[in-house]
């Protein structure tokens, strides 16, 4: 009798379970995903239970301390609602930082960090277009530009930098450098190299983990091997 027992135990946990791992398969398959398993980057990592879930993206862990000179203008190029705009703030004072962010549900945020004359609330292609140009340095936090629009934006960037300038590239997204099968419309690389080749502004790439950590370095038109 305790052997049946055990046995219905078992089989009532199975079911249980089945649901859910269908569920979160289905989730996963369709790019769905709820508040615990956000959807953040295309690069997956294994959960507990051995499914996959994209890694989250954490701004705050982004270091801008050491990326650019002093007294350089800096773009935060899709400043979001401000954690890397402060960021900069602090390390290079306010009057040197510029923000550029599309979404207007992020305006209050920023106008708490940067005067009105330094926010661009609109793409970047419009900013461009608004009078930011000889810019020393941009960075971005997470790049999220539309497949189609990528050939403009990049071309924007160039185009908005001084021949001295730099761009920071930081993302959680390896797919960004290296090709994955599957992902091809997320690597950037090919077309990093034809817009920056010609120009005499330099460009950084680099690619984090979860925690913060250094995965993924890309500098002007070289891959450097990705630290262990």
């Amino acid at each position: 009798m305790k052997k049946i027992n055990i046995l219905y135990t078992f089989a009532f946990l199975c079911i249980l379970t089945m649901p859910c791992t269908k569920s979160y398969a289905a989730a996963a398959s369709k790019n769905i995903y709820n508040s615990r398993f956000q959807k953040r980057s295309a690069s997956f990592i294994r959960d507990k239970r051995g499914g996959e879930k994209r890694l989250r993206y954490y701004p705050e862990r982004f270091k801008v301390t050491g990326l650019f000179k002093e007294g350089v203008t800096i773009v935060d190029v899709g400043a979001g609602n401000g954690v890397i705009t402060q960021k900069l703030v602090e390390a290079h004072g306010k009057d040197n930082v510029y923000a550029v962010e599309p979404d207007p549900k992020h305006l209050s945020a920023l106008t708490e960090i940067l005067d009105a004359d330094h926010i661009f609330s609109m793409t970047l292609q419009d900013a461009y277009e608004s009078g930011l140009t000889d810019v020393d340095a941009m960075f971005m936090s997470k790049y999220n530009v539309p497949l189609p629009q990528k050939e403009d934006f990049w071309n924007t960037v160039v185009q908005m930098l001084n021949k001295e300038g730099t761009v920071q590239l930081t993302s959680v997204e390896r797919e960004r450098l290296f090709k994955t099968k599957g992902m091809e419309s997320l690597y950037l690389r090919d077309t990093l190299e034809r817009h920056f080749e010609k120009v005499s502004a330099t460009l950084g790439v680099r690619i984090l983990d979860e925690s913060g950590r250094e995965v993924g370095l890309y500098d002007k038109a070289k891959l450097i091997k990705p630290k262990k």
